[in-house]
């Protein structure tokens, strides 16, 4: 279906759009390419590509259709290292056979010179892109592996915590059933009838729970979708694999949370059950405690991981990026042909900066976040053959101040000196280490190289460097400042950035887009915030915010349920001990005081298991990122403190109750 030139294939959806339900095979559609109007037959319709694509598309069309529109397999734009926008799919049962080919084609076919871009060829499987690709130019933002393990990982951990509940809380209630271990006994039955038995009720409380959790799952799916802007789709539970997954884990957790309380009362023996503490020896006790630490070993370490996310986070929004995001409109210049975008983009700037609240208006042919454009580069007075590759970004006159870049010595590009639109140039602070300039760069020439394939009589491009700029992130905080000049170069401009006052917005955007209208008629008017369109870049980090905040709230909360079952089976077993002590004149709180202290106690013993837990699994998070945020100790003193704060709140109500009780109704029962 793409075999041919002017051929493409659509989606379902777009079929219905442009066609209704008639057959769009055949069908001519109408595209504008490279400032060309192009018929396009459909050759082919297929089924909307799921979400869970690695891409998605509209149109597909051949790439045959392309070459003419930019002057033959030999332009310059085919040559040129920096197209990208190329991406072949194999299909093949000996993919090393392939990959060896590849390498052996890559020896032989790619210039010395662009072997500095294109570093090699190799092949990668189709289902590792998402989560696990992450290179220059991918067709869309790529997931992030890490955080699904990371989440696999939580959800786990919850699941241990709810499995020592279950262990807690059965050996703890083990004299309840005592008589029951010794009747059976009694009547003949040995260990290995009763642990099965006692496993299957584990397994029948699982089974239970599975069933509730796959209804809570479905009824929070909208909820979770929001708070974690995920897609959270149930076609996988058609694949007999996810219930065979399920029932695996259904039988690994029952038969984990089970197996301790089963072993537990088997071993009761018959003539121990009519003793009182049945069920509450030494053992058992240092057991529960024991589970205790690692619940909150678990909890308070994913507190401590929340405390540094959030700070991490909170470091990117409001560090110094060497530049002023807020309040910036970012205006798309999507206009195909060139004389008309750089004609537009002059009187757009003119006319914006005309209204009462625009302060300045800039253009530059790429965005922070979103850079562009490399080069070949060598330095007067180093060896020709030393090539560098530093990024440039072309700018206008008043780039630097719309921007509020910070000017470190020299002058900004100015208009009044007639060689600045080609013979000058800024470079940030890492270009002139990179670059290996001397400590006063100012006037040093710099030569650019053409690409392989361009005209090979063109003039070298000389330019000197007449002003350096304070270092800006121009690319996420995960990398470290790539060396970038700042050049006019108006046949570059792909977006216009407006400076806007923070009143009135509505009214500012609608005057914006009525100028747009009037000077560009026929290109669609668009915008979007510089500062939301750099929080883009960090979305997948606030997904782990929210989903880390929403497992780590249910990680407590299930903690302190045990908690609290345990409070009130400690305050039952004590309650002639609460009341003696209330006879003699003990306060209320001072009997609060005394229960809550053991489980206190358990939490600042888990402490510093989970600061270190916690410090192990930020630590290589934070590595991820070429600039961090210093941690310090509050983040860990504010996490044991809130999980103090929790446990007191969930086994203060318990205590206190136990604590005003009439003591004569215990002691009567006694």
């Amino acid at each position: 279906s793409l075999q041919g030139p002017n051929q493409v294939v659509i989606t379902e959806p777009t079929a219905k759009k442009y066609f209704g339900n008639s057959d769009a095979l055949g069908k001519i559609i109408q595209a504008e390419i490279n400032g060309q109007q192009v018929d396009l037959q459909v050759s082919g319709v297929v089924k909307a590509y799921p979400q869970t694509s690695h891409f998605q598309f509209d149109f597909l069309a051949s790439m045959s259709t392309l070459v003419p529109l930019f002057g033959g397999p030999d332009a310059p734009i085919f040559q040129s290292p920096s197209f990208s926008s190329v991406y072949t799919y194999f299909r093949s049962q000996e993919p090393d056979a392939v990959e060896a080919q590849l390498k052996s084609i890559y020896a032989s076919k790619v210039s010395e010179e662009n072997k500095d871009f294109l570093k090699g060829m190799f092949l990668q499987p189709l289902l590792d892109i998402h989560l696990y690709s992450n290179l220059i130019a991918e067709i869309q933002p790529n997931g992030n592996g890490t955080f699904v393990y990371i989440f696999i990982g939580i959800a786990i951990l919850i699941l241990l915590i709810a499995c020592i509940n279950f262990i807690n809380l059965a050996t703890a209630l083990a004299a309840n059933r005592s008589k029951e271990v010794g009747m059976r006994k009694v009547l003949g039955a040995i260990k290995a009838q009763l642990v099965p038995q006692y496993l299957g009720e584990s397994v029948i409380v699982t089974f239970i729970s599975l069933v509730l959790a796959i209804g809570l799952a479905v009824l929070m799916r909208g909820v979770l979708a929001q708070t974690t802007d995920i897609a959270i789709s149930f076609s996988g539970m058609a694949d007999p694999v996810m219930w065979i997954l399920i029932l695996g884990i259904l039988l690994l957790v029952g038969l984990a949370a089970g197996s301790y309380p089963a072993l537990y009362l088997s071993r009761f023996q018959p003539l121990q059950v009519m003793r009182s503490n049945i069920g509450q020896k030494s053992s058992g006790a240092i057991l529960r405690k024991s589970l205790v630490v690692i619940q909150f070993v678990i909890s308070t370490s994913l507190l401590i991981g929340i405390g540094i996310l959030f700070k991490q986070l909170n470091y990117i929004e409001n560090m110094d990026m060497g530049f002023h995001k807020d309040n910036r409109l970012v205006i798309p210049l999507q206009i195909p042909e060139a004389d008309k975008k750089i004609r537009s983009a002059e009187v757009l700037k003119k006319e914006f900066s005309r209204l009462p609240n625009v302060i300045q208006a800039t253009a530059t042919s790429s965005i922070p976040g979103n850079p562009r454009g490399i080069a070949r580069v060598t330095v007067e007075g180093q060896p020709f053959d030393k090539v560098h590759n530093p990024v440039v970004v072309g700018v206008d006159y008043n780039y630097v101040e719309a921007m509020e870049l910070k000017l470190l010595t020299g002058r900004t590009l100015d208009q009044q000196y007639g060689t600045d639109s080609t013979e000058s140039l800024l470079l940030n602070e890492a270009a002139v280490r990179e670059l290996e300039l001397p400590n006063d760069p100012l006037g040093v020439k710099l030569t650019f190289l053409p690409f392989p394939g361009a005209n090979p009589d063109a003039e070298p491009d000389v330019a000197k460097v007449v002003g350096i700029y304070k270092d800006m992130h121009f690319e996420p905080v995960y990398r470290d400042i790539h060396p970038m000049i700042l050049r006019i170069q108006p046949n570059q401009y792909n977006n216009l950035i407006v400076n806007i006052r923070p009143t009135d917005t509505d009214a500012t955007l609608a005057s914006l887009e009525t100028v747009w209208d009037q000077y560009v008629s026929g290109n669609p008017f668009g915008f979007t915030f510089l500062d939301e369109d750099l929080a883009e870049l960090y979305s997948a980090e606030q997904q782990l915010k929210n989903i880390l905040t929403f497992f780590t709230l249910l990680a407590i909360f299930i903690a302190c349920i045990g908690m609290f079952g345990l409070c009130a089976f400690t305050t039952a077993q004590r309650r002639k001990e609460i009341s003696i002590r209330r006879v003699i004149g003990a306060s209320s709180g001072s009997i609060v005081g005394l229960i809550s202290k053991d489980f206190l106690v358990l939490i600042l013993i888990a402490f510093p298991f989970a600061a270190g837990l916690a410090w192990w699994g930020s630590s290589n998070w934070l590595q991820t990122f070429a600039y961090q945020t210093q941690v310090g100790m509050g983040v860990y003193i504010g996490a044991v403190l809130v999980s103090v704060f929790i446990a007191f709140l969930t086994i203060s109500l318990l205590s206190y109750r136990a604590a005003v009780a009439n003591p004569i109704d215990a002691l009567y029962r006694e």
